[in-house]
């Protein structure tokens, strides 16, 4: 998951405006995370975000992921079940 407090965006480069998506209640998982959840690779969830399964989010070259949508993924089809 992501760190959002102040000195970590500051050392990350990445201004105010850009944070206000992640300033809010919302869990945030990168491509990495995200596979580790699913116990899929980092290209499984790439391809799987490239079809349009998952939705994920850009900031700066980062790609997240929120965890409740892919929760709900899980509970309404077989993400887990088939390949990708």
């Amino acid at each position: 998951m992501i760190n959002t407090d102040k000195k970590s965006v500051k050392s990350n480069g990445i201004g105010p405006n850009q944070t206000r998506l992640f300033n809010n209640r919302i869990k945030w998982m990168t491509v990495k995370d995200t596979a580790k959840y699913l116990g899929r690779t980092e290209n499984a969830i790439r391809l799987l975000i490239h079809r349009g399964v998952l939705t994920s989010y850009k900031l700066g070259r980062r790609t997240y992921l929120k965890i409740s949508e892919i929760d709900e993924q899980l509970t309404t089809s077989n993400l887990l079940k088939g390949g990708c």
